[in-house]
C-alpha cells in the first residue's frame, strides 16, 4: 500500500494532509483468456456475464477474491466469492449466484478510513 511511502515523504517535508484509503490506484482485473480487463465493478460484472466460462474458471480458482478486496474495496463480494467457491460444487450455479451478488451490490461499501498525519518538527542546524 502507498500509505507508508506517502507518510515517509510527508514526514520529511513536514506537510499535513489527509489520506483516504480509496485514493490508492485501482488496478484493473485482467482476463487474459479474452484479452480484456475491467477497471470498474460494472465492467467486471459485464465481462463476467459476457464470458461465463472464463468467469467461472476465475471464480473457482479464487482469483476474484483478492482483487475484490484490494482493488475494488469490496470485502463483502470477496467473501461471497470465497463462500461460493468453497461450498458450491456446481460451477454454473455458483457463477449465477455470484453474478446475482454482483448485480445486487449497488450499495457502496463502508466509507474510506481517513488517516491524519501531524506535522513533524524539522531539525535545525546549530552553529
Amino acid at each position: 500500500m502507498n500509505i507508508s511511502r506517502n507518510m515517509a515523504r510527508d514526514a520529511l517535508s513536514g506537510d499535513r494532509e489527509e489520506v483516504t484509503m480509496a485514493d490508492d490506484p485501482i488496478y484493473p482485473y485482467n482476463f487474459p483468456d479474452i484479452g480484456r480487463e475491467a477497471k470498474t465493478l460494472d465492467e467486471f460484472t459485464a465481462l463476467c456475464e459476457q464470458h461465463p466460462q472464463v468467469a467461472g474458471e476465475h471464480l473457482y480458482n479464487g482469483w476474484f477474491e483478492l482483487w475484490l478486496v484490494d482493488q475494488a474495496k469490496r470485502p463483502d463480494l470477496s467473501q461471497k466469492a470465497g463462500q461460493i467457491r468453497k461450498s458450491m460444487s456446481d460451477r454454473a450455479a455458483g457463477l449465477q449466484e455470484f453474478l446475482q451478488a454482483l448485480r445486487n451490490s449497488g450499495a457502496p461499501p463502508e466509507p474510506p478510513k481517513t488517516v491524519k498525519r501531524a506535522r513533524t518538527p524539522r531539525k535545525t542546524k546549530t552553529e
